[in-house]
């Protein structure tokens, strides 16, 4: 078995402990998922993959193991993960290919908006993730490869880039690397049909970069090298981020999220049917600042119209309202 170490690195070059691969775990990278802000001098802390397909953080408080992905319904994790910072938000975001899906997830584990992401054509994606933003439309664009041999570029606004996807002779599965290519952004993939493959795209390199390759450096970790600007702060309880996945609900649940702006006690939201009627009561995180994601077992739900209201509870006055469809 391979060991592959990663460091608890401060940034000022200091030295760090250091976290090893062992029996439970098959991947790992580094991450500020806990740290906010990428500055001088903080610590990075592992992100790990577990054998039984759970992603875990590190509490940096107790220094245990967290598992952080309860209701992503994920089977078989494929790449180690990518740690950056995608959403303009303080903290990092969570990035593996899963189940032929890319998954961007939050330090709370919830699936950000787009996500998860597949193509329709494409069975398998078997490479990791590299991230930059390729076209400086400042949206990050995730760069992965498929088992057919393509490598494709997809913004976090659920876009895939003009000129993807690129075509080479066999699977894919090293982590495309972002390079400058005469000041232009260039692209290199490993295809095991033995060949390496490297493109020059249309765009001028302007290292924006959050995630270069696999193992990037001499300590044999990557983590992100850069993210977007913060955010001009939202109110309490956006209106329009408000919602629920899937809707129409088809299956045993549907998940209800809505970010917080503002500092609140508790979460209450209330399911009614079209009568008015109360059909149950779901308690929601509190997590400022982040979208928060609560789910709906709907199991012994029949089929018809419920409403959602979403209520936080101290220091916020705001509430929202959506309608679930259930069909069964």
């Amino acid at each position: 078995r391979r060991i592959v170490s990663i460091a608890y690195e401060v940034r000022d070059g200091l030295p760090g402990t250091y976290e090893f691969i062992d029996d439970n775990f098959k991947f790992l990278a580094a991450s500020f998922i806990f740290a906010g802000p990428q500055l001088p001098g903080l610590l990075s802390y592992p992100i790990k993959i577990t054998n039984d397909n759970k992603i875990t953080k590190v509490d940096n408080a107790t220094n245990t193991d967290v598992v952080i992905s309860n209701n992503l319904g994920i089977s078989q994790i494929y790449s180690s993960p990518t740690a950056c910072n995608l959403d303009n938000y303080d903290s990092e975001e969570i990035i593996v290919s899963a189940d032929n899906k890319i998954f961007a997830i939050n330090k709370f584990g919830v699936v950000l908006d787009n996500f998860p992401f597949s193509v329709a054509s494409v069975n398998s994606i078997t490479s990791g993730i590299a991230v930059a933003d390729l076209n400086d439309d400042n949206i990050a664009d995730l760069v992965f490869g498929t088992g057919d041999g393509r490598v494709y570029a997809y913004g976090i606004d659920g876009k895939i880039l003009e000129g993807f996807p690129l075509t080479t002779g066999g699977t894919i599965t090293s982590t495309p690397a972002i390079i400058n290519n005469n000041g232009y952004y260039g692209i290199v993939v490993y295809s095991q049909d033995g060949y390496l493959y490297g493109w020059k795209t249309q765009w001028l390199y302007n290292n924006i970069v959050y995630w270069k390759n696999y193992l990037t450096n001499s300590n044999h970790h990557n983590h992100g090298t850069g993210f977007f600007l913060t955010e001009p702060s939202l109110s309490c309880l956006p209106a329009d981020k408000v919602y629920n996945w899937p809707n129409p609900a088809y299956g045993k649940s549907t998940n209800i999220r809505y970010y917080l702006g503002g500092d609140v006690t508790a979460v209450n939201i209330k399911i009614m049917d079209l009568a008015g009627e109360l059909v149950t009561t779901l308690k929601g995180t509190t997590n400022k600042g982040f979208d928060n994601e609560v789910p709906w077992d709907i199991t012994n739900v029949q089929s018809g119209i419920y409403v959602a209201v979403v209520q936080p509870v101290g220091g916020c006055g705001e509430t929202a309202t959506i309608k679930i469809a259930v069909v069964k």
